[in-house]
């Protein structure tokens, strides 16, 4: 089983909100995930993983989200 890594250089990309909260854009979730941006709007579109629409053309993911996500799908293939 591939384990993942929960932690990820800054960039001057993601966008950290008032209260601390990390939202990526798609190509740094899809990084932070490890998988081609291709397979993170599969995930999206299946409703498998968590998205954020701030505007018709703009998406973001909400790093605890994804560490969420990922937790649970660690405990399923257990």
């Amino acid at each position: 089983m591939k384990e993942y890594s929960c932690t990820m250089p800054m960039s001057t990309e993601h966008k950290v909100s008032q209260n601390g909260q990390v939202y990526l854009t798609p190509r740094e979730a899809a990084a932070y995930l490890e998988i081609s941006r291709t397979t993170l709007w599969r995930y999206v579109s299946y409703h498998r993983l968590p998205a954020i629409r701030v505007t018709p053309r703009k998406v973001l993911f909400d790093r605890r989200d994804i560490d969420r996500w990922l937790r649970k799908r660690r405990e399923v293939r257990r």
